[in-house]
Formats: C-alpha cells, structure tokens, sequence
C-alpha cells in the first residue's frame, strides 16, 4: 500500500484517519520514505450482534506489516461504536507497509467473536 500524506478512509463500516509524518533526515536514515504513522480511529457502524442481547462488545487490533501496534477500548453493547483514540508507530517504508485492521466482539466467558477487518488497500 501507499500510505499518502494525509488520508481519510471510510468504509462500509470503519472510520478512520491516517496521517503519515515524515522524519527528520539525517545521516543516520536509511530511507526517506520512513515517517512515523498517526492513526485516528473514529468509529463504526453496522456491526454484527454477536452476543444474545442482540449488540456486541467491539474493540479494534491494528497490525503494521503483521505485528501488533494497537488495540483499542473495548465498547460495551453496541453495534456503532465511537472510539476517538488516536495512536502513533513507525513506518520504515510507506511504498511497502500493510496495515490492516480488525474488530473483534470482547467476551468475559469463552473465545473472542471476530466481526469484521479491513486495509486501506480495500478502500
């Protein structure tokens, strides 16, 4: 993917803005393409229900090139949250960087249910 310099996304079902801050060159960088990543995670809509009240539990997992850079607050009972938090991580080449999102349904009692994922790439 090519992560742009300043870049809104909007799903079918996720909100989020991504910002990408190029770095400080100097002797030491080995790409100029290497920035650091701002992430804002606005919200959702029209998630599955994946509990038997009918709602779900949402919370977001970001992975940057597959590992794990993010996990947001978990919202209780709703199928549209709003989550507003923000997160930062490095990029060593944007030409090259898969970022990839997922939401999963949080249970106190049993496994995880996965609801949905997407990357800019899909958009």
């Amino acid at each position: 993917m090519q992560i742009l310099p300043r870049e809104s996304i909007k799903s079918e079902l996720l909100f989020l803005t991504l910002l990408l801050i190029d770095s400080c060159t100097d002797s030491m960088t080995v790409s100029i393409d290497a920035g650091i990543l701002s992430v804002r995670l606005q919200g959702a809509s029209g998630l599955a229900s994946a509990d038997r009240n009918g709602k779900s539990d949402p919370y977001a997992l970001f992975e940057l090139n597959g590992n794990k850079v993010f996990k947001s607050q978990v919202k209780k009972k709703t199928l549209a949250p709003e989550w507003n938090e923000n997160f930062e991580c490095p990029v060593i080449r944007r030409d090259n960087a898969q970022l990839m999102l997922e939401v999963w349904d949080w249970d106190r009692l049993g496994a995880f249910s996965f609801l949905t994922q997407f990357s800019p790439e899909e958009s």
